[in-house]
C-alpha cells in the first residue's frame, strides 16, 4: 500500500481527507478505550495498550515525561504527504488545529486533576501502570543473582510495578531495589517445620490473602522450583517461568507460558534472559545490580578498603573448603584489602576464626 486510507467504522467511506475529517465526530469508533475526541495527554496511560494494536506501537512513540514538561507530544501517524497543489495550505491549517487541540487536551486534564485533587489523579495513573510479580524466594545468593534481571526491567519500562515474592528472611535486600514496590513474604522453612500448629496454618493464609491481593501482567517465576511455582500459580496474572528442559523440576504445568534457558549460561544471565523473554525485551549489555551499599565506618576495621567474606551457607553440601577461603583471604591481604568473615551462629563464628587464623 503506497497512500493512507481513511476509515470511518460503522459508517461510510471516503477517500477525501477533508470528509473523514470534518465527519470524525460522528462516524468515529474508540480503539482500546483512545478515541479523537478523548484528551490527547490520556494516551500516556493507556501506553500498555496501544502496544496491543499491531502495527502502532512501531508507528507512534510517546514520551511520558512530555506532558509535564509542556513539551509537545509528538505524533508520527500522518497522512500520505502527496497530493493536489491546492492541499499544502489545507494540510497546513490541519497541524496548526492539531497544535491548538493538544494545548485544549492539556488544559483539561489540568482541570482534570484540579476536579479529582492530585492523589485522585495519581492513584488513577498509579492503577493502570504494568504489574510484575518476580517469584525468588530464597537463597542469599540466588536473591542477588536475581537483582540485574530486575535492573534491566525497570530499564525497559520506568512505569512497570514490581512486587517480589520472597522468604522474611532476605526481604530486605529486594527492598533496597529502587524498582521493588512491595516485598510479599512467605516463610516456607517455618511452615514445614510447624504446619500442624494453628499459628503457622494462619500465618499462610494471611500470606496467600496478600499474594492474591493484587492483579499483576505478569508473574515471572525466576527460581524455577517446585514451591516456587505452587507461589506464582496461586497469583493473579499470566505466569511464565522454564520449560521442562531448562528447570530441575517438571513445572511447565504451573505455567502459561515457557522459556528455554540454555543451562551454560551463568545464575544471573538465566534470570535476566527469562525476565526478556517474559516481558518482551532484549537483554541489555549493560550489567547492574541496582543497589549500592551506604559507606560505614567501624571502629574495629582499620581504614581503607576491605572485602566481606560469606562464607556460611544454609545447606552443609554447598561449603566451599575452608582451605580455599584462606587462599582468597590471602589473596586479597596482598592486594591491600582487609577481609572481613562475619557469622550468624556460633558454629559459623568458629568457622570465621579457623579461616583467619589460617588454619
Amino acid at each position: 500500500m503506497n497512500r493512507a486510507v481513511n476509515v470511518a467504522f460503522r459508517s461510510e467511506m471516503h477517500d477525501c481527507m477533508r470528509l473523514v475529517f470534518f465527519q470524525q465526530c460522528g462516524d468515529q469508533f474508540v480503539v482500546t478505550d483512545i478515541a479523537m475526541h478523548e484528551n490527547m495527554p490520556w494516551v500516556i496511560i493507556f501506553n500498555c495498550e496501544i502496544r496491543e494494536i499491531s502495527g502502532v506501537s512501531e508507528l507512534v512513540e510517546v514520551d511520558d515525561w512530555r506532558v509535564f514538561t509542556a513539551d509537545p507530544i509528538q505524533n508520527e501517524i500522518r497522512t500520505d504527504k502527496a497530493g493536489a497543489a491546492g492541499d499544502e495550505q489545507f494540510h497546513d491549517w490541519i497541524f496548526q488545529l492539531e497544535r491548538h487541540t493538544i494545548c485544549a487536551a492539556a488544559y483539561s486534564m489540568r482541570n482534570r486533576i484540579f476536579s479529582v485533587g492530585l492523589r485522585g489523579f495519581l492513584l488513577t495513573y498509579a492503577s493502570l501502570m504494568p504489574k510484575v510479580l518476580l517469584v525468588k524466594t530464597s537463597s542469599l545468593g540466588d536473591i542477588i543473582h536475581n537483582l540485574p534481571a530486575l535492573t534491566d526491567l525497570r530499564r525497559f519500562d520506568m512505569q512497570a510495578r514490581v512486587d517480589w515474592v520472597v522468604e522474611p528472611v532476605f526481604a530486605t535486600i529486594p527492598a533496597m531495589h529502587p524498582a521493588v514496590a512491595r516485598t510479599v513474604t512467605f516463610a516456607l522453612r517455618e511452615w514445614r517445620r510447624g504446619f500442624w500448629r494453628r499459628q503457622e496454618r494462619t500465618a499462610l493464609r494471611s500470606a496467600v490473602g496478600e499474594l492474591r491481593r493484587e492483579h499483576y501482567d505478569a508473574v515471572i517465576d525466576t527460581q524455577g522450583l517446585i514451591k516456587s511455582a505452587l507461589i506464582a500459580r496461586l497469583a493473579h496474572g499470566p505466569r511464565y517461568g522454564l520449560d521442562w528442559h531448562s528447570a530441575r523440576e517438571p513445572l511447565s504445568l504451573f505455567y502459561d507460558k515457557t522459556f528455554r534457558i540454555p543451562w551454560t549460561l551463568h545464575a544471573v544471565e538465566r534470570n535476566r534472559l527469562l525476565v526478556a523473554n517474559a516481558i518482551g525485551y532484549l537483554v541489555p549489555a549493560q550489567l547492574d545490580y541496582g543497589i549500592t551499599a551506604v559507606p560505614r565506618h567501624f571502629g574495629w576495621l582499620d581504614d581503607g578498603p576491605y572485602v566481606v567474606l560469606l562464607h556460611a551457607t544454609s545447606d552443609e553440601r554447598k561449603l566451599w573448603r575452608k582451605k580455599d577461603w584462606i587462599a582468597l583471604g590471602n589473596y586479597f591481604e596482598r592486594a591491600g584489602f582487609s577481609c572481613v568473615l562475619p557469622s550468624g551462629s556460633a558454629r559459623e563464628r568458629e568457622r570465621s576464626e579457623r579461616i583467619a587464623s589460617g588454619y
